[in-house]
């Protein structure tokens, strides 16, 4: 039951304090593309079917509850829309091991929106699998249950590009530019695993876990197997995120390919290491895949507003046994037995109130812990991007105090003991976004034309300080950078940043967009929110459009940007700070 085994190890028992509480095993959600919904349902029902049937369970699809076994039932529910179609369905299967304490609940659902969701998703199919357990009960080692890997083979599934298959995908030379672009495509949301193939020639070893990998993350994550000749264009393309030989790579969402700092939230996973601890090793990554999956919330379209917990048909069937005691009873009033029925009939109308309330109320819990769940995912994916910052800048840190070290030592040693230990005076950053805007008049290039109270709201979050400094930087390599235009410098500021002349302040090129992608600039809603004030020396109505930015963030809801215009060969030989804010709306936020 719950195609489970017990995990006798020390790591299965810290994975269950970590997990303790929480019943979900393993979530999947497939998001469908390229099908009609009556194609999404009756392979769901097909495959649902024959995954019970291999267990050993009858299948009739009737709504409704049913005993199909000893301490197992099967729930049953569809839903329709006005016209007749369907809208959704969920099966939920629930086995009882009394003598384990344990009872396993595997829940299917497939369901479709009103409207093709974000990235064209015309339905989704989940699967989960929970494991309720007595108190001190060890918590066991799960499989993912097998209809998981039919539902894949049998339904177009594909995540930001990426198809969701159960074995490892080969990928040479001229799959390569195709890999990239699934790992950066913004609308991916799963994991990937990419594994270079070990120097060894004897990698058989190798070659079967990372089939069995593939096996145990199928629907949450997919493997990609580089050959060498892949693996040095792949590690050209990616400098910050190569790959050794033999190691496996587990890229998450939002990869950018720019940043070193980026490149700490993406694991690695040695050759050492899956050769000597093999078993460890690939369980790690099976946990790798699953965890982003558990984290995820279920769409709206397949919670408690396409799915209410009584059916309708229910409810329609208790009202029908409402109305008919009370016709009963209107006919009996006069008898004994029509006191009785009178009587049960008053019962069954409180019970039908209860019940009524009893639903609402519980599909509001539902929609409360779908909210948690929601805020769940976005705090965790918070923490993993300030952990991977915080990684790369005690990395920079360190570096940099090599490197004063060194140049102490040379200065020492050129009998400069004095200024090699002389502490300079510094300006501190700005603790806010205010502090920062105060400041900006300083700066002889730079000023700030746009709105201050929404450049103000970002002080409204825990990252404003943080954001308040990068700004300041990024002010400071725009004074530079316009200085130097003024002495000749034939440069754009990207360039500047890249190749930065000797003394001035820069901020990584990554950072530095000189131009709005075609489908945002041709948009005549976003191109709007784009045209940003300037001076009537710069442009005769007052407003120009500011494709120009620099990222202070790239990952959370946040996002800000700041928005520039580069005169600096132009009348007044600025920069023209436009907008200062959260990211403004794109193809992909709209």
């Amino acid at each position: 039951m719950g195609e489970a085994v017990v995990r006798e190890d020390a790591g299965g028992r810290a994975e269950r304090e970590e997990r303790t509480g929480d019943p979900l095993a393993y979530r999947v959600l497939l998001p469908i593309r390229e099908a009609e919904h009556r194609q999404v349902f009756d392979e769901t029902r097909a495959v649902l079917g024959g995954w019970l049937s291999s267990k050993g369970y009858p299948w009739n699809p009737a709504s409704g509850l049913t005993s199909v076994g000893e301490g197992t039932t099967l729930s049953f529910a569809s839903t329709y829309r006005d016209d007749g179609t369907q809208q959704g369905m969920r099966a939920q299967l629930t086995e009882t091991e009394p003598e384990r304490g344990r009872t396993w609940r595997t829940t299917v659902t497939a369901a479709r929106p009103v409207r093709p969701a974000a990235g064209g998703v015309r339905a989704w199919v989940a699967v989960e699998l929970e494991c309720l357990l007595e108190p001190g009960r060890p918590w066991p080692r799960t499989n993912p249950p097998r209809l998981i890997r039919e539902l894949t083979e049998r339904l177009p599934v594909e995540d930001g590009g990426m198809e969701l298959d159960a074995l490892p995908l080969r990928a040479g030379p001229r799959q390569v530019e195709e890999l990239v672009d699934i790992l950066c495509d913004p609308a991916r949301r799963l994991p990937v695993f990419v594994a270079v193939q070990p120097a060894e020639p004897d990698h058989e070893p190798w070659d079967r876990e990372l089939t069995r990998l593939a096996q145990r993350v199928c629907g949450v994550s997919s493997v990609y197997r580089l050959s060498p000749e892949a693996t040095t264009v792949f590690n050209q393309k990616l400098t910050h995120h190569g790959v050794g030989p033999g190691s496996v790579r587990t890229f998450l969402a939002d990869v950018d390919p720019a940043s070193a700092a980026d490149a700490g939230r993406h694991r690695v996973m040695s050759y050492q290491r899956l050769r000597q601890e093999p078993g460890p090793a690939y369980r790690t990554l099976t946990r790798n895949g699953h965890v982003p999956a558990l984290r995820r919330p279920l769409p709206r379209v397949l919670g408690a507003d396409a799915f209410p917990e009584i059916d309708p048909a229910e409810w329609s069937r208790l009202r029908g046994a409402e109305e008919s005691a009370r016709k009963t009873v209107a006919l009996d009033a006069a008898t004994s037995v029509g006191a009785e029925l009178r009587t049960t009939s008053v019962a069954l109308t409180n019970a039908l109130r209860q019940l009524e309330r009893l639903d609402g109320e519980l599909r509001r819990e539902r929609l409360r812990a779908q909210e948690l769940e929601e805020r769940y995912q976005l705090a965790n994916d918070h923490a993993d991007a300030e952990i991977a910052d915080h990684d790369h800048t005690a990395r920079r840190l360190s570096f940099t105090e090599q490197q004063v070290r060194e140049l102490q030592r040379a200065l020492t040693a050129a009998q400069a003991a004095k200024e090699a230990w002389r502490t300079p005076e510094l300006d501190e950053d700005p603790l806010s976004i205010e502090a920062f805007l105060d400041r900006l008049p300083t700066l002889s290039h730079v000023e700030f034309t746009g709105r201050r109270t929404l450049a103000l709201e970002l002080d409204e979050h825990m990252k404003a300080s943080t954001w308040a400094s990068k700004a300041w930087r990024s002010a400071r390599a725009l004074d530079d950078y316009a200085s130097r235009r003024v002495q000749g410098y034939d440069r754009n500021f990207r360039e500047f940043c890249l190749t930065p002349p000797q003394g001035v302040y820069t901020v990584s090129a990554h950072q530095v967009a000189l131009r709005e992608s075609d489908s945002v600039s041709a948009n005549a809603r976003m191109r709007a929110e784009r045209e940003l004030p300037v001076p009537a020396s710069v442009r005769p109505d007052g407003t120009i459009f500011m494709g120009a930015h620099i990222k202070l963030d790239h990952r959370g809801t946040v996002s800000p940007r700041l928005h520039f215009h580069d005169d600096t060969g132009g009348s007044t030989g600025k920069i023209w700070i436009g907008y200062l804010g959260r990211h403004l709306t794109t193809t992909l936020s709209n």
